[in-house]
């Protein structure tokens, strides 16, 4: 009988996922056992432990409020990797397949009531086994959707000023404002250029900053009274790294929900004005457009 080998590092911490074999009464050589045929094949076993938060995206940690386990059984076989040409696997003789077959049939037969399992095989025909537990909820932390966030954000939209259309976007893995200045914007700049004797460019940079601080500030009221915890804003120690939406127990800093990125610099667009200052002078000056984007990535 083979053992499993203890220095694959590509595998999960045995405690996470011995936790969770044991809850279908299994353990890491059972499966070894019941996928014997196929692993003396050359195909090695590989544990990984995932959470699906509340959108289905894979967390190798828990992290928020509401995940629902998932542990991953792949059978990988460097050998059977070698046989794949133009786009298949070929095989000689009926080893692999009717192993295959008998290893899963008797993996399911035992422990289908215990979980949910489901099997795939990918374009090597090697097998993964996923098997997902009940949804786990903590109620010391939150969690929330894009959809949800997303509803949160446009309820936020009104403190937004006349001139500017707002657009919220729900993407693969983040919800987006979008913020623009119309030509309205554009006129206010100019006549402040008219009217000033030294100007050389102006801009609405610190009004798009305003209008950014604005709204998230009333995001974390929102979402403070949709979740009934403390969310706050924190501006990190960079732009990329520990900025976002957290939840907070009196000052501690609990959970991070979101990353949160507001940036009213990276879509300037700039348009050149002759301005007549004095009887012979004109000065040649700039008026620089910014529009405003609110990233969260959950």
């Amino acid at each position: 009988m083979k053992h499993l080998r203890t220095y694959k590092i590509f595998e999960a911490k045995k405690s996470v996922v011995d936790s969770y074999l044991d809850k279908i009464g299994a353990t890491r050589q059972d499966v070894i056992d019941v996928f014997q045929g196929i692993i003396d094949l050359g195909y090695e076993p590989k544990f990984k432990m995932t959470f699906l938060d509340k959108d289905g995206k894979s967390r190798e940690e828990k992290s928020s409020g509401q995940e629902t386990p998932l542990l991953l059984i792949s059978f990988k076989s460097e050998v059977n990797r070698s046989r794949y040409i133009g786009g298949s696997v070929r095989f000689d003789n009926l080893d692999y397949i009717e192993n295959l077959y008998h290893c899963l049939s008797m993996f399911m037969s035992m422990y289908k009531d215990k979980c949910n399992i489901k099997y795939e095989l990918d374009n090597y025909v090697e097998l993964q086994l996923r098997l997902k537990f009940e949804t786990e909820y903590d109620e010391s932390k939150v969690s929330i959707t894009k959809d949800e966030m997303s509803d949160a954000l446009n309820s936020c939209l009104s403190s937004i000023p006349e001139g500017y259309t707002s657009n919220v976007e729900v993407e693969r893995r983040s919800v987006k404002l979008k913020v623009t200045p119309d030509t309205t914007i554009g006129q206010r700049l100019l006549d402040q250029l008219k009217a000033s004797k030294t100007d050389k460019v102006v801009s609405n940079y610190d009004e798009t900053e305003k209008i950014g601080l604005d709204v998230i500030s009333k995001l974390e009221k929102v979402l403070s009274e949709k979740l009934k915890k403390d969310i706050r804003y924190v501006r990190g120690i960079s732009f990329y790294e520990g900025t976002g939406l957290f939840l907070f127990n009196g000052d501690k800093q609990e959970q991070m929900i979101a990353k949160l990125r507001m940036t009213n610099w990276a879509f300037t667009k700039t348009y050149k004005a002759d301005i007549k200052r004095g009887f012979l002078k004109i000065d040649k000056c700039e008026i620089e457009l910014e529009s405003l984007e609110i990233e969260i990535d959950l």
